[in-house]
């Protein structure tokens, strides 16, 4: 994953020209060739043009360097975070530039039913689901609402990743002492200029990983399980866990309000989980 923060030209190639698609196709070709000389698939490689554009943002470069990235190379990933407020009123060929598309989740939390639809409605035509989320001051922010359910949120939506602003940002001072940050800080760690300290919210990053790998797991138990021609209790349950489970855990009263002041059921994803381990197991 490649963040480019790139412009509407490329070695003096105005955007949108045959010069310009010539000299970015060379270039993203030279990058796949040398990639394919240490064993990285193009596929693997994602891109990230313009960092979260929005109402201000002038697409048309976005979708400039993808066309012609796209061109040269269709199998290396064109991947966006758009924040538009409202992404029914951006330009439509930003969207379908791209092969993965990863909304702020606590935009999509307060976006409501409108936001969440325009999303669901781009993965029905071909794109990825990701999420990611960067507000701050993450000392504020709940580590089960915020860090963990994300991944939890992501299964429910068909959603492939998870990411977090971010693990090396402390605004420029220790994290024993935040006061002096400049910005934020953001990162999950407890960071100074020796040590690296995980916090409740790398804690909770990493748990929410587990859940979503032990749903991986179960989902792919009942595909063997039915392929073998078992179809009894044992595996309904294990379907109804993977349906209505998670989506019990983010129905629990408060979980959508992100800060750690805010009252909230934290128990769900715990009670979700061992009965998932222990239909697994069965």
């Amino acid at each position: 994953m490649v963040f480019l923060a790139v412009g509407g030209t490329f070695a003096g190639a105005e955007a949108g020209t045959p010069e310009f698609d010539r000299r970015v196709g060379a270039w993203i070709k030279a990058w796949v060739r040398y990639l394919a000389g240490r064993g990285i698939a193009a596929d693997r490689l994602g891109l990230l043009i313009h960092d979260e554009p929005h109402e201000a943002t002038d697409v048309r470069p976005i979708v400039a360097w993808a066309r012609a990235l796209r061109a040269a190379e269709p199998k290396v990933l064109i991947w966006e975070d758009p924040t538009y407020r409202d992404p029914r009123k951006a330009p439509p060929e930003l969207f379908e530039a791209c092969d993965i598309l990863c909304p702020n989740r606590p935009m999509w939390l307060t976006g409501g039913k409108p936001f969440e639809q325009f999303y669901l409605d781009q993965q029905r035509r071909g794109r990825t689901l990701q999420f990611y989320s960067c507000s701050g001051p993450v000392r504020s922010l709940d580590p089960y609402s915020y860090h963990r359910l994300q991944a939890w949120h992501g299964w429910h939506v068909g959603a492939t990743g998870s990411s977090f602003w971010a693990f090396g940002d402390n605004g420029g001072a220790s994290s024993w002492n935040e006061y002096l940050a400049k910005a934020g800080p953001f990162t999950p760690l407890f960071l100074d200029d020796t040590t690296v300290t995980a916090g409740k919210q790398m804690e909770a990053i990493r748990e929410s990983v587990e859940d979503y790998e032990t749903l991986v797991m179960l989902r792919e138990a009942v595909k063997r399980a039915k392929a073998a021609g078992r179809n009894d209790k044992v595996v309904a349950q294990a379907e109804r866990l993977l349906r209505d489970g998670v989506a019990e855990v983010l129905a629990a009263p408060g979980v959508d309000q992100l800060s750690w002041q805010s009252p909230k059921d934290r128990t769900k994803a715990d009670s979700v989980r061992i009965q998932v381990l222990e239909t697994l197991a069965a």
